[in-house]
C-alpha cells in the first residue's frame, strides 16, 4: 500500500471541515521546512564535492609543475606559465602525475558539467518550494476567516501539483524531494 501523496490527502478532507484543512496544510507547512533542509543539504554536499575535486587537481598541477622545476635548468621557462594542458606532455612530468592530472581533470570537467544541470534542477525545486509555500500561506488564513471554502483550497492545492510538472500530477515539489530524499538514505 503505497502513502497517499499530499494532495491526494487534501482531496480526502471532507468539504465542510476547514479546520481539519487548516490543520492538514499547517502541519505540510512543518514538511516543506524538511523539504527545505534536504535541499540545502543536497547544495552543501554538491560545493563540498566540487571543492575537494578541484583541489584534487590543483595539486595534481602543482605536483606536475614541481616536478618540472626539479628537472629544469634555472635558465628554462617558468612552470607556472606552462598551460594545464601542456603539463599532460611535458618529458619531465611522471607517467603517475600525468595519470593523476588527466583523472582528476576529467573528474571535475564531469562534476562540473552535471552539477550544472542538477544546478537548473535545484533552482528549479527552489521556486516550486517557495509557491508551495506562498500558496499555503494564503490558504491558512483564507480558511480560517471563511473567505474561500474548502473546495475552493482543494482545487487550488491540485491545480498547484499539476502546474509544477516536477513528478506526477498529484504530487507536488516537496513530495517529489521529500521522496528523493527517502530514497537516498535507503
Amino acid at each position: 500500500m503505497t502513502v497517499p501523496t499530499f494532495v491526494e490527502r487534501v482531496q480526502s478532507v471532507a468539504t465542510d471541515n476547514p479546520t481539519e484543512l487548516g490543520r492538514v496544510v499547517g502541519e505540510r507547512v512543518e514538511t516543506l521546512g524538511e523539504a527545505l533542509e534536504l535541499l540545502e543539504d543536497w547544495t552543501e554536499e554538491s560545493r563540498e564535492t566540487r571543492t575537494e575535486l578541484a583541489s584534487k587537481y590543483e595539486s595534481a598541477k602543482d605536483l606536475a609543475r614541481d616536478e618540472i622545476r626539479d628537472a629544469s635548468d634555472d635558465d628554462d621557462r617558468d612552470p607556472d606559465d606552462i598551460p594545464t594542458e601542456d603539463l599532460l606532455d611535458h618529458p619531465a612530468v611522471s607517467d603517475h602525475t600525468k595519470q593523476r592530472l588527466a583523472e582528476y581533470s576529467t573528474k571535475l570537467y564531469v562534476y562540473l558539467d552535471e552539477e550544472s544541470a542538477y544546478g537548473e534542477a535545484r533552482t528549479e525545486l527552489a521556486r516550486a518550494l517557495d509557491a508551495e509555500l506562498e500558496l499555503y500561506a494564503d490558504l491558512l488564513p483564507a480558511l480560517e476567516s471563511g473567505t474561500i471554502s474548502v473546495r475552493d483550497a482543494q482545487q487550488q492545492i491540485a491545480r498547484l501539483g499539476r502546474e509544477q510538472n516536477l513528478g506526477p500530477p498529484n504530487q507536488t515539489a516537496a513530495d517529489v524531494l521529500l521522496e528523493s530524499g527517502t530514497k537516498n538514505r535507503e
